[in-house]
C-alpha cells in the first residue's frame, strides 16, 4: 500500500509496518516490533505518554476504528545503519466525509531480536495543531459509540 521501495531488510521492516498501520491490519504490525518497543509522538508539548507495543497497537487501533478510510503520501525515506527516517502525510476521512491532514516525520529504530530484525522504537514528530485536530475527531466519534474498521 505505502510507496516505499524495499531494498534492504530495515527498508522492507519499514514498508510492512507502514502497510500493517494503514491497511488497518495491526496484527501484521506487532510481529515487527520489538519486546521492548517504545513510541514517542512529539511535540512532548502534546502531552501524549510514552507507550509500550500493547498501550500503542490499543491507541492506533482505536484510532484507526474511529475513521473510515486514511490514505498514507510517502514524501521520502532516509536510511542510515539501524535507522529509517520517512516523512509522510497522511489525510484521515471523518464519518462526516470531511478530510483532516497533517505531516508527520517518523523516525524508527532497529535491533536484531531472535535472528529478526525489529522495531525497537518510533519517534513521531507531528503538525501537532493538525494532529490534535484529528485526535479530537476520533475521541468524539469513539465517545458516540461509533466504530468503522
Amino acid at each position: 500500500m505505502v510507496n516505499i521501495n524495499a531494498t534492504t531488510p530495515q527498508l522492507k521492516a519499514t514498508k510492512d509496518l507502514f502497510d500493517a498501520y494503514f491497511t488497518r491490519d495491526l496484527s501484521n504490525a506487532e510481529p515487527l516490533m520489538s519486546r521492548d518497543f517504545k513510541y514517542h509522538n512529539y511535540p512532548k508539548v502534546a502531552g501524549h505518554p510514552e507507550e509500550n507495543k500493547e498501550e500503542h497497537l490499543k491507541r492506533y487501533g482505536a484510532i484507526l476504528g474511529s475513521f473510515p478510510s486514511v490514505e498514507p503520501t510517502i514524501l521520502e525515506v532516509i536510511e542510515a545503519e539501524g535507522k529509517v527516517v520517512v516523512h509522510f502525510t497522511a489525510a484521515w476521512t471523518t464519518v462526516g466525509g470531511a478530510t483532516l491532514g497533517y505531516d508527520s516525520i517518523s523516525i524508527l529504530t532497529f535491533v536484531e531480536e531472535d535472528g529478526q530484525l525489529k522495531v525497537l522504537d518510533i519517534k513521531d514528530f507531528t503538525d501537532a495543531n493538525k494532529r490534535d485536530a484529528y485526535h479530537a475527531e476520533a475521541t468524539n466519534t469513539l465517545a458516540k459509540g461509533i466504530r468503522v474498521a
